[in-house]
């Protein structure tokens, strides 16, 4: 495997904090493992996008989820890295070049 440059910004689009809200969603207890695991991993910036509308998305298998459940997760999300640390930054949605340089540009302030 090869090494990371520290660098150069790596971008995760789930990290463990959002297992804990998906399990807590599901009222499924959490894993000591995976709380600790949570508690230990430190990101440099969390952020955390707006909903995209799913209307007349009928044909996505990948989200199960009705608008009430992903509004839900996404409040838990927010709370579970909040107990962590900071609270994630707001990113409003916007078309994906858009979304892309405000998250570019949060993720070089100081």
């Amino acid at each position: 495997m090869k090494s990371l440059d520290a660098e150069i910004p790596v971008v995760f689009d789930y990290g463990l904090a959002e297992s804990l809200a998906f399990l807590h969603a599901a009222g499924l207890p959490w894993d000591e493992k995976i709380a600790a695991a949570a508690a230990h991993v430190r990101f440099e910036k969390i952020f955390l996008l707006d909903l995209v509308p799913l209307d007349g998305c009928d044909d996505l298998a990948i989200r199960a989820e009705t608008i009430e459940q992903r509004k839900l997760l996404r409040r838990l999300i927010r709370d579970v890295y909040s107990a962590l640390g900071p609270p994630p930054l707001d990113i409003p949605l916007a078309p994906p070049g858009k979304r892309l340089a405000l998250i570019t540009a949060r993720g070089q302030d100081g």
